[in-house]
């Protein structure tokens, strides 16, 4: 797809820790491990080849790359939300949508992955290709988002599988 496979997770923790200036205070409000937080870094840090953080005396400083990256990172965060608010009006409920794992960025890349590629290829074999992942993977995937959502994503043809207004 020519993206690189970056965990959403692992994104929310960097926005976390340059928006707290500190590993432990992100991992206490995210409610994960220090070592998780640290890991997801050193993660994000590999797959991108530049050096997110600065450790310092007392705490952890943002370089310009995790600086940009954040602002981008709460671009889509701010998406997320969007969504979010348009899932719980559609619902036609008052809904903690931000709680759903779909929308607070607790998704996996796999997941958000194969929901991507089956939109943009209708096909869940061209989707499954895509990604190189199997077929059944992608329907695992999309079956699990659509539970997580209470909802169908896609309507599946007998030649195509087309998103829903709401995917």
């Amino acid at each position: 797809m020519g993206v690189l496979p970056l965990s959403l997770r692992h994104l929310k923790a960097v926005h976390h820790v340059v928006r707290l200036k500190s590993v432990t205070k992100a991992a206490d409000y995210l409610k994960r491990s220090q070592s998780a937080i640290t890991m997801a870094i050193d993660e994000i840090e590999s797959q991108l080849e530049v050096t997110l953080f600065n450790r310092v005396g007392r705490g952890i400083e943002p370089t310009v790359y995790a600086t940009v990256l954040d602002k981008r990172i709460q671009l889509s965060m701010n998406e997320f939300l969007i969504v979010a608010k348009v899932y719980s009006r559609l619902l036609g409920k008052k809904l903690k949508a931000i709680n759903n794992p779909v929308f607070n960025m607790d998704i996996s890349y796999k997941r958000f992955a194969a929901l991507l590629a089956l939109d943009r290829h209708s096909s869940i074999s061209l989707a499954a290709r895509s990604v190189a992942v199997s077929e059944t993977a992608i329907h695992k995937s999309i079956n699990e988002l659509e539970s997580q959502l209470s909802m169908p994503l896609f309507e599946r043809g007998a030649y195509a599988t087309q998103a829903t207004p709401f995917c």
